[in-house]
């Protein structure tokens, strides 16, 4: 089955070398979240609960959440649209779990409801348990997009 993956530039290198193997599953909001992989059927980003795309500043209250002084330098949101991972995982790959039938599952309704609400194609999403290795990586998209654009450039 064909799967996408959408990540910030500052992770491809790590991702080129060691794989996509780390991101945040959210089940409980009191909790902490699991490590999982987020993958999605879908080719494009602007539809996945990714935020707008827009490298914007943390804002004062972002900054005091994530405990960053207020003299630090600017910090910012990576763009999560920048990069798209193409990847090849079976079907039948026991560690491939759709998010609609596990959400519902693991995660308590408030939360299913919530993180549903954020993501309007969350019935595209999938969650990988495990490492999809670089060889499992059919392409990686690192476009040009103008500022403000939603959607993926035609690659280069």
């Amino acid at each position: 089955m064909i799967l996408y993956h959408f990540t910030c530039t500052e992770h491809l290198p790590s991702i080129l070398k060691n794989g996509l193997n780390r991101g945040e599953v959210t089940f409980d909001f009191a909790q902490r979240p699991m490590n999982g992989v987020w993958l999605t059927s879908l080719d494009t980003p602007k539809v996945q609960g990714l935020g707008d795309g827009l490298l914007r500043p943390l804002t004062e209250a972002e900054r005091k959440i994530m405990g960053i002084p207020p003299d630090a330098p600017t910090c910012y949101f990576p763009d999560k649209h920048a990069v798209r991972i193409k990847v090849v995982i079976k079907s039948s790959d026991r560690l491939l779990k759709p998010w609609a039938k596990w959400g519902r599952r693991h995660a308590t309704a408030q939360t299913f409801d919530t993180m549903n609400s954020t993501a309007p194609n969350w019935r595209n999403s999938y969650i990988y348990f495990g490492t999809i290795t670089p060889d499992k990586f059919l392409e990686v998209i690192t476009p040009h997009r103008p500022q403000g654009s939603g959607e993926m450039a035609e690659a280069a």
